[in-house]
């Protein structure tokens, strides 16, 4: 994973063996939230997005793909390729914003708010 794409509270997986939090971004090298260990970058991949952790990120389901509702209003759907396209607060978000991975919808929602998204 490139640093540039990271930042604390994102979630990634360690080679598809384990998923975790970063709590700290240093120069080379991460830091994992309860994982003793500095690991380099290279290591981690993005975790795919799915229907699954669309649901536990705190979406609901709908006719028309994903939607979460607190003070703006967000809604994903899937293309044929698998990418998720974004609507935020009623516009939908042209060009090259797809999202593949929970830390680029993480990143996007938290540009967008300032809040944190989190798996539950």
């Amino acid at each position: 994973m490139k640093k540039e794409e990271l930042r604390i509270g994102n979630h990634i997986s360690f080679k598809g063996k384990w998923d975790g939090i970063i709590e700290e971004l240093r120069s080379g090298s991460v830091t994992i939230k309860d994982n003793d260990g500095v690991f380099p970058y290279d290591v981690f991949e993005g975790i795919a997005l799915t229907e699954e952790l669309l649901l536990r990120l705190g979406f609901e389901k709908d006719s028309g793909g994903y939607h979460l509702e607190d003070i703006y209003s967000l809604s994903i759907s899937e293309n044929k390729y698998h990418e998720y396209l974004v609507c935020f607060n009623d516009r939908w978000l042209h060009g090259e914003l797809k999202l593949t991975e929970v830390h680029q919808l993480q990143n996007m929602y938290y540009c967008f708010t300032g809040k944190e998204l989190t798996l539950i």
